[in-house]
């Protein structure tokens, strides 16, 4: 009986060393097995709207054991005939592991769908000049419009002999005449429903980035006091392009 416990020991303590044996050989296989995925290429840059194509991707090796949830994220190497051909969405830098979500194309969105409750659209020419239209994203900024007051004319000065004065030219306006009318949220530029990073991404190019499209509040037939405002201003003015004040992202 003497020797039965020590042969109990013996056989437990060989079958620890089995399974610590078992593990750290089972890590060090983790260590040692690769999972591919899709990277960028070295010295490439991809635009939005560019087609990803075969030469623009390379394999990007990562342990299993530090691979974490990536390779829930992320698209494998094996299936790269997937990406080939599709149209990025954003920027992409050279090393960069491609996403799942950088592959997904936005859901094309209709003017109704892009409108509030109670809300209406309303297009009004704009003047390019006063602001950058692709730094601007339709669906969420917010802008005000700068309305040109009535043209003055303006008088010469009086010679020594007392001619002069009469008012020449086609007159001016002075920044006290402005009136600023807003803010409105913008729904579209031109055919731009969104980012311009989105329409690039669809192969689409934009037109008629003159014309912007607003939300009005509309209820009961009626619009509210400053898209009155607004209309009033247009009618006045005759339609002429209107400037464009950008504001902030905190703006509601």
């Amino acid at each position: 009986m003497k020797g039965l416990p020590g042969l109990i020991v013996s056989v437990v303590l060989g079958l620890v060393g089995a399974f610590c044996g078992w593990f750290y050989l089972n890590q060090e296989a983790k260590q040692m097995e690769m999972i591919e995925f899709i990277g960028i290429a070295d010295n490439v840059q991809i635009n939005p709207g560019d087609r990803f194509k075969e030469e623009h991707l390379i394999k990007v090796s990562i342990p299993r054991f530090n691979v974490g949830n990536l390779e829930k994220a992320a698209p494998l190497h094996r299936d790269i005939s997937t990406v080939v051909g599709k149209s990025a969405i954003r920027s992409h830098l050279a090393g960069e592991i491609l996403l799942y979500q950088d592959l997904r194309t936005a859901p094309a969105m209709t003017l109704a769908e892009l409108l509030g409750e109670s809300e209406v659209a309303r297009s009004i020419t704009v003047d390019t000049r006063t602001f950058v239209p692709p730094l601007v994203v339709a669906g969420r900024d917010f802008v005000s419009f700068i309305i040109p007051g009535p043209s003055r004319s303006v008088p010469t000065p009086l010679a020594a002999d007392g001619s002069g004065g009469a008012p020449v030219g086609g007159g001016a306006t002075s920044p006290a005449d402005l009136e600023v009318v807003g803010p409105f949220r913008v729904i579209g530029l031109g055919n731009r429903l969104g980012s311009s990073e989105t329409l690039r991404a669809a192969g689409v190019s934009q037109v008629q980035e003159s014309v912007m499209t607003i939300g009005l509040k509309f209820e009961n037939n009626k619009f509210d006091d400053m898209g009155r405002k607004l209309e009033a201003a247009v009618q006045r003015i005759g339609n002429q392009p209107l400037g464009v004040l950008v504001h902030s992202s905190k703006t509601k």
